[in-house]
């Protein structure tokens, strides 16, 4: 490890969360969607700005919306016994139950990233 870093507690940084599908019961949530809903499907590349699925706005009354800048990865699937799939929010959205979200308390911490 360089001697200018530290080591410190992914909690100390940020703060993570979990998606959930909006009830597909519910035609309303999926018609006219404009509001991006990530899946493992979208964690393909390093950025997100669009994913495959679009929301309602009324879906997402019961879902956490992430902004710019989250950090996604795939924690559900079978995907994560191979690979550890990650990407970084370029545009506003929210998740499934598939995916955990790390929001950064200071942005300035992904100086390495950008």
């Amino acid at each position: 490890m360089p001697e200018n870093w530290e080591w410190v507690r992914l909690k100390d940084l940020g703060q993570f969360s979990s998606g959930k599908t909006p009830s597909k019961q519910v035609p309303s949530n999926w018609a006219n969607g404009t509001i991006n809903w990530f899946t493992s499907k979208d964690i393909k590349s390093d950025y997100l700005s669009k994913s495959q699925i679009l929301i309602s706005e009324k879906a997402t009354k019961e879902l956490q919306l992430y902004p710019a800048g989250t950090l996604l990865m795939v924690v559900r699937s079978g995907i994560p016994k191979r690979l550890f799939p990650v990407s970084l929010l370029k545009a506003p959205g929210t998740i499934n139950q598939d995916i955990k979200a790390f929001q950064i308390y200071d942005e300035r911490i992904w100086f390495v990233v950008k």
